[in-house]
Order: structure tokens, then sequence, then C-alpha cells
């Protein structure tokens, strides 16, 4: 995989990393040994709030399209989902301290989200031609307009999608932690989930563009 072996991605996630102060770290792996004593439960409260704040991500996951929203949160598809979501989170909490492993992790977490960006931009590129082509010229001009932004900031998508998903872990950590949940835990884990995100994207700008 060219990303893990690319000097100036590991230096960027360094860069990255740097920003968790080792006092960060330790509160997030503590806290985080709370999380992990039930993690599938956990992940469907994490997800129970980020689909009711945010209903149309949903077709991300091509698992979920076809459930009813209601019938989401209780299907045993989101419970497998939530089951990997914690695990991975499990192995980056348990890896940031190594960057070198933390590198090749997100490296092949990018490469998946490349997958779904690139079908999702296939998607729309198909209804952006669409509306280029057709209706009168002042509706083309807008729809050009639109659809020049999308292509422009679509790579945004992948940080906000990851940052939309703070509040549900707030959720899950007010839950376990009760008294100890505290403005430090608060700060620690959502600046852990910028970090990370800021990783993701900056991976996924060296994946090779294999996919159509």
């Amino acid at each position: 995989m060219a990303a893990n072996r690319n000097p100036e991605v590991k230096k960027l996630v360094h860069t990255e990393l740097t920003r968790l102060t080792t006092e960060q770290k330790q509160l997030i792996q503590e806290t985080f040994a709370e999380i992990a004593k039930a993690p599938v439960k956990n992940g469907l409260i994490l997800f129970a709030r980020y689909f009711s704040e945010f209903p149309h991500y949903k077709n991300i996951w091509p698992q979920f399209r076809a459930i009813p929203d209601s019938s989401l949160i209780v299907s045993d598809q989101l419970r497998n989902h939530a089951s990997v979501y914690m695990s991975g989170l499990k192995e980056i909490v348990e890896k940031m301290d190594d960057d070198e492993i933390l590198v090749n992790l997100t490296a092949r977490i990018a490469i998946s989200h490349v997958k779904w960006t690139i079908s999702k931009q296939h998607i729309t590129a198909e209804k952006c031609t669409h509306l280029e082509n057709n209706g009168d010229m002042k509706r083309r001009l807008r729809s050009q307009s639109f659809c020049l932004l999308w292509r422009l900031f679509s790579p945004l998508l992948l940080l906000t999608h990851f940052q939309n998903m703070i509040p549900g872990l707030m959720d899950v950590l007010k839950t376990c932690l009760g008294d100890r949940y505290n403005q430090e835990v608060v700060d620690a884990w959502t600046t852990f989930y910028d970090v990370i995100g800021n990783v993701l994207n900056i991976q996924k700008a060296f994946v090779p563009r294999r996919y159509p």
C-alpha cells in the first residue's frame, strides 16, 4: 500500500497526533475501557443519536438503504455495524502511541471510505450531468455551479461524517462514566476525533484512484 510507505504521509500523521497530549491519550484509553465493557450496546447508542440527527446518512451504507428508518436501530445490520465500528475504534485507541501502526491502520480505513466516496461521486456526477444538460439556461448555470462546488468540496465529507458522530459518542461517555464525565473528557475525545478525521483525510488524499 503506497500510502503506508510515503514519508510525507507519516510526517503529516505524526504532526496530527502531536495535538494530543500525553494526559489526553491516557484519559481516552482509560475512558474507552469503560465503553469497551459493552461495545455493541454503546455502539448502538452512538448510532441511534447519529441517525436521529442525520437520517439521510443511512444511505452511505448499502446494507441500511432498504431498512425503514423506524426499524434501523433494532436491525441486525446496525448491530453488526456497531460491533465493527467499536472494534475499529478500539484498535485506533490502543495504537495511538505507535505512529507506524496507526499509519497502516488509517490507510486501510481510508481505502474503504474512498470506495464509498468514489461511488457517491459517480452517482452524483450522473445527476449533475443531467442537470447541466437539461432545463433553461439559468437553471443549467445554477446546476453547473452547484456541481462544481460538490466536486471541489466532496473530500471534506469524510471529516464531517466523522465529526458528526461526536454527539453520539458523548452520549455514550455520559452513560458509561456518570459523575466522571467532565470537560477534560469532552476536550480529549473531541480532539481525538478531529485528529483521526484529519488523518483519514490525509490518507485518502494518497490512496490510488483505482475505483471507477
